[in-house]
């Protein structure tokens, strides 16, 4: 039984520890001439600080450290500009964009409701 409970455990701390470590973007610059900034997203390992490049993508939108969060309740990553979004889907590995309305000054994602993730 101990050993059951034990390779459940490391199977399990294997698992968690796969899905752990930063986003990180970094800003590629208009590579292809087209006048559209282009980005890249990586994960990055907190342990050895390696990072393993998951999307490079284009986005009409630029960027802004305060414009940009994470929803973790969708699981996606907002990379904010002036105009609107880039949106990383974790889980898919896809980038869809969302244009902010006229006006807008800030947005955010709702707060917790109180349901069971």
């Amino acid at each position: 039984m101990k050993r059951i409970l034990i390779a459940i455990i490391l199977i399990w701390s294997a698992y968690s520890s796969a899905n752990t470590g930063l986003l990180v973007v970094k800003a590629l610059g208009d590579t292809d001439s087209n006048g559209i900034q282009e980005y890249s997203i990586s994960l990055q390992n907190t342990t050895t600080g390696a990072e393993t490049l998951l999307k490079t993508f284009e986005s009409q939108y630029g960027s802004c450290a305060g414009c940009s969060f994470v929803n973790e309740y969708e699981g996606k990553f907002y990379l904010g500009g002036a105009g609107g979004f880039a949106i990383y889907d974790v889980a898919s590995g896809e980038v869809s964009y969302l244009a902010k309305s006229e006006g807008t000054l800030l947005v955010r994602q709702n707060v917790w409701d109180g349901e069971m993730v």
